[in-house]
Formats: C-alpha cells, structure tokens, sequence
C-alpha cells in the first residue's frame, strides 16, 4: 500500500495537506487521507489502480465530513480515529468478503471522528452521535424525546429516554395510555401491526422464516445467520456471506470509482453497503 506521502505527491492534493499515518491526525484532512488509503487497501483485489481509487474515496470522506458537521451540532474529534481506521484496515486489506457486522463495526466508530458534545438527558440531539461520552453505541439519542440517554434494556414498562425492549419484544402505547413491552409476532403470525421477532421476516403481511443463501431479501435482517448479507448487487437482492470483492464485480468498480453502484448503496464515508438496504452511517463499501 502506498505512504500518505507518496499519496500526495501522486494525486496532487497539496491544498489540502497531508499528515501523518496511525491516529496522530490533528486535521479532518489527514484524516480522510488515511480513511481513502485504508478503503484502497481493496484495490488490488479488484484490479483498479490504487490512485483512481483513493481520489474517489477521498471525495467521499470529505462529502461525509461536510454532512456530518453541517448543523454545527458534531465536529472533528481526532481522538476517535484510530479505532475508526483500525477496522477499515482489518476488513479492507485484500479480503475478498466484508461481512455486515464488519460494516457495522466500520460505521459505528467512524461516525464518532465527528462526534457532538450533548451531554446526557440533554438536547436536542438527533443521533447518537451528536452524544458526548462513549464511542462504543451505549449512549443513544432517545427518538421521542431527542435527548441523550444511556441505553438501557427492558421487559416491562417502556419508553422512557434510553429504554429499549428485550429481543422480540416492542414497545407499545395501550389504551390507558402505558407503554409496555409486547411479544413481536412469530414465524406464521401476522405482521400487520407488530414487527416479526428476530427469527423471521415479514413477507405479505405474514412472519416467514429467514432467508437462506441466495434467496431473496430486502434488508439485512430478512438473512439467516450463514448468509447474513443482503446483496444488492444481484437483481434481486439475495442473501450471501457478504460483500464480495473480485476482478472485474460490479461491487469493485461501485467502491473504487463510484460506477454501477445500486441505487440503495453509498460508495463511502456516507453510507453503509455491507448494511445492504439498510444500511446507515460512515459506511465504506459500495
């Protein structure tokens, strides 16, 4: 893999900067000229000159870095990059497969470079990381409330700020006004006004079994564990191991030049395609 230095001196970027390696980034663009060398470390795989895609990417993390900041509520925090370009490393190096959890993983610390300072039962807030304090997602912003609140889970009574339900379990208002955690419907149960439990998906109103290896989905969450990846390079989306990488796939042209990407996916620091449909946040894949 190429230096930052040698970087610079190829792609020409001298008006932005370029710093040093590992976590010591005092500026948002040493930051992002580390994000897009350690995206490029799948180029190779994918046979695409490491500059074409470090341009690219750099694009994107500077697209992200402007969204991010935008309403003046999160700003730049160097002291959240290196968990944030550590894992890009791990799951970016060559790996022919980028599996959802370490997408997820991706999104979630590289989403907190730019982190708020809301303190907690504080506001408004609309996303968790608008949050001060922890980086590893155990501080959320409540949606109803719009406040900062340690995320705390429960079995009975629900929604104050933090409280989410146990697993397949919602939270619902009753008449008198409670609000309560309920059973989610169940495999063969319908799914009109209650989401299916995390054994199922709901197909045509009715909780169904997971999809297996190649079936069709719509988001992660309709996979069963062997094949947990919503694929939306294949028309349909199908399930399968993750995001794959070869010579050629329309997955390496998406992530590398920003070309034949699904409409669902971002290519970059934007979004999240190893999320498939679903996906959110910093993101990397496309």
């Amino acid at each position: 893999m190429k230096t930052l230095r040698a970087w610079c001196a190829v792609v020409l970027l001298s008006a932005l900067g370029c710093g040093g390696g590992g976590g010591s980034s005092s500026t948002v663009a040493d930051f992002c000229m580390q994000y897009a060398t350690d995206m490029c470390g799948i180029a190779s795989t994918c046979g695409v000159p490491s500059t074409t895609c470090l341009r690219y990417q750099l694009q994107q993390c500077t697209a992200f870095k402007d969204a991010a900041t935008a309403d003046g509520q999160r700003m730049y925090t160097p002291g959240n990059i290196g968990n944030c370009l550590n894992k890009i490393k791990a799951a970016y190096n060559g790996s022919a497969v980028v599996t959802p959890s370490a997408q997820a993983a991706i999104d979630l610390a590289c989403n907190y470079v730019f982190q708020g300072k809301v303190a907690q039962y504080k506001g408004p807030c609309t996303t968790q990381f608008d949050c001060a304090g922890s980086t590893d997602g155990s501080i959320v912003c409540d949606p109803a409330a719009q406040v900062c609140a340690p995320k705390k889970t429960v079995t009975s009574t629900c929604g104050d700020p933090g409280e989410v339900c146990a697993q397949d379990s919602t939270c619902v208002t009753n008449t008198s006004n409670v609000s309560l955690c309920m059973p989610e419907a169940m495999t063969g149960e319908s799914c009109a006004m209650v989401p299916c439990d995390h054994k199922s998906r709901c197909v045509n109103g009715v909780c169904a079994a997971l999809a297996q290896t190649s079936e069709t989905c719509r988001t992660n969450s309709d996979c069963a564990a062997m094949a947990p990846y919503c694929n939306p390079y294949a028309t349909p989306p199908i399930c399968n191991a993750g995001l794959g990488f070869a010579v050629g796939s329309p997955s390496c042209s998406c992530i590398t030049q920003g070309t034949g990407c699904p409409t669902a996916v971002s290519t970059g620091v934007g979004g999240s395609a190893a999320g498939g449909g679903g996906g959110q946040a910093m993101g990397g894949a496309g």
